[in-house]
């Protein structure tokens, strides 16, 4: 989830270009959209206010991680394991954290910028950064690194799976260049800055929901 920070703030350095709002439906950026996401905005995608199922944690346990170890899967055929599951909720309504949002944030990039979700961070964000030993992962399975659990050798994780809503590598002192970022105009302006950091707190999670305004 170190990616989803740097899909927020692709989705915030658009709308400052006037290529998009926050405000949209998601359905303005996606073919054979389902009626029940109609009424979902961008905003909603950006706070976990959706509604819209995790893809990880609300489609079977098997099937989840099936998704995340095979190599074989595209993004359609991610986007097609939620595409059909009804709303946990009425968007707006109630926050619940969800991958699902980002992944279809990480399409919105794409669309609109016309160029593929990694090429969009490299140019817009780790160049300017000076930001050299970070990017977003694509199919180079024998370059993966390999995780560990409990001292066994765990599966590599396929980051077309993950996507915009984790695929991105980085190290200690390349996020201290990104947090200095956040703290100067090189990136947002002060104003959309202060939208993407600002908490997002509504009456279903008074205190305590994090999130783009």
């Amino acid at each position: 989830s170190l990616t989803k920070p740097f899909t927020a703030a692709s989705i915030m350095m658009l709308e400052e270009r006037q290529l998009l709002s926050t405000g949209d439906q998601i359905c303005d950026y996606l073919d054979d959209c389902p009626a029940a996401w109609q009424a979902v905005t961008l905003h909603q995608l950006l706070s976990h206010t959706s509604g819209i199922p995790d893809l990880f944690r609300d489609i079977p346990t098997e099937e989840a991680f099936g998704l995340m170890w095979n190599f074989d899967v595209t993004q359609t055929s991610v986007l097609t394991t939620f595409l059909e599951l009804p709303l946990e909720f009425s968007p707006g309504t109630e926050w619940e954290y969800s991958n699902s949002g980002y992944f279809l944030l990480g399409l919105v990039i794409e669309a609109v910028s016309g160029t593929s979700y990694s090429q969009f961070l490299e140019k817009n964000i780790f160049e300017p950064l000076g930001m050299s030993n970070t990017g977003a992962s694509t199919v180079r399975r024998s370059q993966l690194a390999v995780g560990y659990d409990a001292g066994s050798e765990t599966p590599q994780i396929n980051p077309i799976a993950t996507f915009s809503s984790g695929s991105v590598y980085s190290t200690v002192v390349d996020l201290r260049l990104w947090e200095r970022a956040m703290h100067s105009d090189v990136l947002l302006s002060d104003s959309t800055r202060e939208k993407y950091l600002s908490a997002y707190v509504d009456t279903f999670c008074p205190g305590s929901c994090v999130g783009g305004q």
